[in-house]
């Protein structure tokens, strides 16, 4: 393929920016979206939203809506640029590469049904800057800076990748805008545990956690929230001093120990709140004291005998859809609310055993 471009430099890296119309951003051979196969760890983004494409075909035809919104490509093998006069020139992709959309694939795909809808958008011109980035891995770094950027935007896969860079390139994070690296210490640590927690089967959360494009199901919770959820154990100073795999015990007793006090919770989830988000944020929260008062050792039956002295708070009522923490709301001020009165109960009945550092063994 050839375009007519414009090449600009930008750190030494060249940039294209030329325009392409309907029918050439039609072609599906050529032009593809790197998804994200939780089988093998490959791609990046997400499964196409219907709604969002339609919505802008509705936009594009009926209101007679203009993109002036580039849409970004990358083009992993090598390209090449005839200068013909000044920055303008030609630029050629190799017949036998693709061409990656990078951001902009809701809007590709709303122009795809414009152009079914009416033969006329065929021609409809839309701005194109297209990159020369030969790694899927630098590739899927521009889409976590462009998406975690624009704000309203919250992706769980940007989250991911977000934890790989800061695994490979640690050294450049410093050098990112705030709105990219937010919980970028933590949240590496909190995917993990997520993960594993989901895979081990004498968790309460084991196939509950659902992960980016994976169906609904018999999930309960996503992984952004469940994450999210994690900060107060990962970010507390005591836990910095344990691995991933010593956390994920500690939560798998944790839980199953809720489990034994709150049978029904657990039994009919969709009855109950306590694997739902304002569950998950509150006792997440609570984990730190809980463990707090079990002594060196730490065991299930232990913290179920730390969570049975609680006046309330671990019993299936209280977590019943219809009873008051159903009413509480859904806010960070409702799950501050239900935490102070959880760590009330807690308070009441049990004694602390130490404040050392490492508090305990497995």
């Amino acid at each position: 393929m050839e375009l007519d471009a414009f090449e600009i430099i930008q750190n030494g890296i060249p940039v294209y920016v030329t325009y392409m119309t309907a029918k050439q951003l039609s072609d599906l051979k050529k032009i593809k979206v790197d998804i994200f196969k939780r089988e093998d760890e490959e791609g990046y983004q997400r499964e196409i939203s219907n709604k969002r494409s339609e919505e802008f075909a509705k936009y594009v035809i009926n209101a007679k809506g203009i993109s002036p919104i580039s849409i970004l490509l990358n083009v992993r093998k090598k390209i090449n640029f005839v200068r013909i006069n000044g920055y303008h020139g030609k630029l050629n992709i190799p017949d036998d590469s693709y061409m990656w959309i990078v951001d902009g694939q809701h809007r590709r795909q709303g122009l795809l049904i414009a152009i079914k809808d009416r033969e006329e958008y065929e021609n409809y011109q839309i701005p194109i800057v297209i990159t020369n980035l030969v790694t899927t891995y630098e590739e899927a770094k521009q889409f976590i800076i462009i998406n975690k950027t624009q704000k309203g935007v919250r992706s769980d896969l940007a989250e991911r990748l977000l934890s790989r860079i800061f695994e490979e390139e640690e050294n450049i994070i410093s050098q990112m805008p705030s709105t990219v690296t937010r919980g970028i210490t933590w949240m590496p640590k909190a995917i993990e545990i997520s993960e594993k927690l989901n895979e081990r089967k004498d968790s309460v959360w084991y196939k509950k956690i659902r992960f980016p494009n994976e169906p609904k199901l018999t999930t309960i919770s996503s992984q952004k929230s469940f994450t999210e959820s994690l900060r107060p154990i990962i970010k507390n100073e005591i836990y910095e001093h344990y691995n991933v795999e010593e956390i994920t015990e500690l939560l798998v007793r944790y839980w199953n120990a809720i489990s034994e006090l709150c049978p029904n919770a657990f039994n009919l989830p969709n009855e109950h709140l306590i694997q739902k988000t304002i569950g998950i944020f509150t006792l997440h929260r609570l984990f730190p004291l809980v463990i707090s008062y079990c002594g060196e050792k730490v065991t299930k039956e232990r913290i179920e005998e730390i969570l049975s002295k609680m006046e309330k708070g671990m019993n299936d009522n209280y977590w019943n859809n219809n009873g008051q923490i159903g009413l509480a709301g859904t806010n960070q001020k409702a799950f501050n609310i239900i935490y102070q009165k959880l760590s009330e109960y807690l308070e009441k009945g049990n004694e602390k055993k130490t404040k050392k550092k490492r508090l305990f063994e497995l």
